[in-house]
């Protein structure tokens, strides 16, 4: 997978910080848990889930955080 179409996935923005001329790259943690579930391995998947402090529920086809 190239960089480019990883990056569009994620959402990645690239901003300029003040009076700096270093980037700063902002991955949306939303896009990124979602990319996560879609095309992670399976350690990658329970890696990201068993960081939730919340219960899932599967509501029909809707998974629910309460």
């Amino acid at each position: 997978m190239d960089y480019v179409y990883f990056s569009s996935l994620l959402q990645v923005r690239m901003e300029k910080t003040l009076g700096d001329d270093s980037d700063l790259r902002v991955v949306f943690p939303r896009a990124y848990a979602k990319y996560t579930l879609k095309e992670g391995t399976l350690e990658e998947r329970r890696e990201l889930l068993g960081c939730l402090k919340s219960k899932l529920y599967l509501d029909g086809q809707t998974l629910v955080i309460k």
